[in-house]
């Protein structure tokens, strides 16, 4: 492959794996916003949708464990288009679903299709950006922040237009299916790491009080981002307001997350990661604090933009430290791990 195709080949991944972190953004919100409709439609309770979200957070988890894994023994670029099959097929059966069954296998396929999509994506973009590898992890970061705000908003317009939200998710699987036939078509792959770790160095290395220390701040941070954002419509339902308006508002959460993600890609020019990660953290439990303790809905409106813009550096910035932590044999994959 000569220079020139090289490089474009280099761009046409970064775009698709950019248009695929903002559809994964799109599609992975709207679920939580539609919890009061679809428990009325399958006439299920809210512990039973609860075990939804608790299913497709082990099945996200499961897949970000086996795909950082397998990524550097069968190949990056298998498992991105396994997890690009596997969320087509999972957003394919949102659009048939009627059971509280089919609700949740099919959750878990396409939690289990983002976990692949995304340690492919991020390891890929790594190995072929090496000098911009902070740089195309935060941008990752940002598609999907975008894409998590257009999508209550979209979902908003379908509401008020009464049309069925089954259509939002096989529209959302045809646009997957059309990143899936370009990424077949480009044929640059992260290259592979020439000393692999073994099986027992890649055990211990969980051990490393830095890595545990990063996977902690993962955990925690997506503790706090993801039951937010799933939850919020039903939360505030309490205080009377209709699925329609309140998805406006996780809209809002998600613009402000990609509000912070630029203003913390720009910080991190001038101030550590560390540094950010620690005051990011402060600030988030602060506005957590306010948002649970002030009976206020305009107030909790409010501190949710701030706790979103507080939240976004978080994620990229730990995992940006990996690279720069972990010995040569060690991809930057592990700390998904």
């Amino acid at each position: 492959m000569d220079h020139r195709r090289y490089h474009r080949s280099k761009r046409n991944i970064a775009n698709i794996f950019l248009i695929g972190s903002m559809m994964m953004g799109v599609s992975g919100v709207v679920l939580g916003p539609l919890i009061p409709i679809i428990t009325q439609e399958l006439n299920i309770n809210l512990k039973l949708m609860s075990l939804i979200f608790v299913g497709g957070s082990i099945s996200f988890s499961a897949s970000v464990l086996i795909s950082g894994y397998l990524a550097d023994r069968l190949g990056k670029r298998l498992i991105s288009l396994f997890g690009l099959v596997t969320t087509v097929l999972g957003l394919l059966g949102f659009s048939v679903i009627g059971s509280f069954p089919l609700l949740f296998l099919f959750n878990f396929l396409l939690a289990f299709g983002n976990g692949a999509l995304a340690i492919g994506s991020q390891t890929i973009l790594s190995d072929i950006y090496p000098e911009k590898r902070s740089s195309m992890i935060i941008r990752l970061n940002l598609f999907f922040g975008l894409g998590a705000f257009v999508g209550p908003l979209a979902l908003s317009f379908i509401l008020f237009q009464q049309i069925n939200w089954r259509f939002a998710f096989l529209a959302f699987a045809f646009l997957f299916f059309f990143l899936l036939l370009l990424f077949m078509r480009e044929k640059v792959t992260a290259p592979s790491p020439k000393q692999r770790p073994s099986n027992k160095e890649t055990l211990l290395s969980v051990f490393n009080p830095t890595i545990v220390l990063c996977g902690l701040i993962l955990l925690f941070y997506m503790g706090a981002q993801v039951p937010f954002s799933t939850w919020f419509t039903t939360y505030l339902s309490a205080f009377g307001v209709p699925v329609s308006i309140s998805s406006l508002a996780v809209s809002g959460f998600w613009l402000s997350i990609a509000v912070g993600t630029i203003i913390f890609a720009r910080m991190a020019r001038r101030y550590q990661d560390l540094t950010l990660v620690l005051w990011g953290s402060v600030a988030t439990l602060v506005f957590v604090l306010i948002i649970a303790l002030w009976d206020n809905v305009v107030a909790k409106m409010i501190f949710t933009a701030l706790f979103g813009l507080s939240l976004s550096g978080i994620f990229p910035l730990s995992m940006s430290l990996a690279p720069h932590i972990f010995p040569a044999p060690f991809p930057g994959s592990l700390i998904q791990n």
